[in-house]
Parts: structure tokens; sequence; C-alpha cells
């Protein structure tokens, strides 16, 4: 990536992921994990910034959120930040992960965009959602993720065609959402993002880079998603 004309390497998915979080805050029922700049941070990404992760129990629900807090006194922060929660889906009991069905509340059709060496390609000529519903299978997963944008759903519910357990996920105001496993793995990845890999016509400049954020010296920014189990 560049910024103001200097080059960053900037790993795949980001560098939180990488980093260690301590425990800031634990009851029965909730933890917070945090992190924040370095000047090993700053190599990579040239912000001061401080990371809390949330996670809370809510009844039958968990309820995950990220908080991104620009620490900087004067400087103007770009930044993205996505989950990547997996959850697996039970294939013994004569299950197989070609029995599970992902049903979208609010979207009848959607394409998705390709993936191009890591990059976003263009966009498919053909839907895959349809009917609200998108039927998995290993071979679905052949070329990488299922990456969408701008879906109207805030609800995704992962149901089984021979049982009645269903996992509903829960997400609002995101822009993107990618959809993943390896395949043969029995687990799928559902990846609500504030943000996107570079297209692969992007020119690498960070602060016009699709679907970056921008935060205010002292300010704070919030997102989260929640998953119930039936």
């Amino acid at each position: 990536m560049t910024f103001k004309g200097k080059e960053y390497n900037m790993p795949q998915h980001g560098f939180a992921r990488d980093l260690h979080f301590s425990v800031e805050k634990m009851t029965d029922q909730s933890i917070v994990f945090s992190c924040a700049s370095t000047p090993e941070t700053r190599q990579k990404y040239p912000f001061d910034w401080k990371l809390d992760c949330i996670y809370e129990l809510e009844g039958d629900m968990l309820k995950a959120s990220a908080s991104v807090t620009n620490t900087s006194s004067s400087d103007l922060m770009y930044f993205s930040i996505g989950f990547h929660p997996g959850f697996v889906l039970p294939t013994d009991e004569g299950l197989a992960f070609d029995d599970y069905l992902l049903y979208f509340n609010k979207d009848h059709s959607a394409k998705r965009w390709k993936i191009e060496g890591a990059l976003i390609g263009n966009e498919s000529s053909k839907n895959t959602i349809y009917d609200h519903q998108v039927q998995l299978s290993s071979s679905l997963f052949e070329t990488d993720a299922l990456v969408f944008k701008g879906l109207k759903s805030d609800e995704i519910i992962i149901k089984n065609s021979k049982t009645d357990s269903r996992l509903h996920f829960t997400f609002h105001n995101f822009p993107f959402l990618g959809i993943w496993t390896k395949p043969g793995a029995p687990y799928l990845c559902l990846e609500p993002w504030q943000g996107i890999a570079d297209s692969i016509y992007h020119n690498g400049d960070f602060t016009g880079k699709e679907g970056i954020l921008t935060l205010d010296p002292k300010n704070t920014f919030q997102c989260g998603y929640r998953v119930g189990f039936n």
C-alpha cells in the first residue's frame, strides 16, 4: 500500500490477526481483548490506534464486537476491519456438507465477485444467491471465497435439510461479506467486512482504496455481529 508517497508492506487480511492481545477485562459473561500500535506496527501501518475485541453472552446469544480508536491527537486515520468467525457443520450421523444451505433474509438474488490472486476481480455473470438461498457444496469454493458487495440482508441462517438445527448470524451495516471454507473441511466461515481486498485495477493508494474508512483523532468506530444457535 502507498500512503503519502511512501510504500508499506501490508500482509493479506491485514496485520492485527498476527498481534498479541492482552485480556483487558473479564467477567462471567464477557471478555475484552486489547492491543495497540507500537513502533513495529507503524512500519506496516503508519497510524496510532487501539483495538478492543469484545465477546459477550446475552441470554442464548453470543455477541462479538470490535472497537477501533484513533489515538492520535492530530492525524486522520484510514483503516479497514472485518471478522472471520468459523462454524463447524456437523457431518456425523449420515450428514454431509452438501446438506447445508444458507438463507439470506433480504436478498432474493446476488452475484459474487471473483478473486484473482488474492485481489478482487470482476463480478460473476451468474447469481450465487438464488431465491434467498445458497446451497453449499465443496465445489462452490474451488476458486476461493464467495465475495458479495452491497447486500441488503442483515441475517444469514445456516440450515440443514435433514435436521431442525439452525444457526442465526446477524450483522448490521456491513458493506461487504465473505463466505469461505477450505474444500473438504467440515466448517464454514461467515465474514462481514468493513473494507475489502484491493481491486485488480487499484493503484495501491491507501486513501483511495475501495471501502476504506476514516476516523478523526480521538474518535472510536464500533461494529459487530451476533450468533444464535438452535
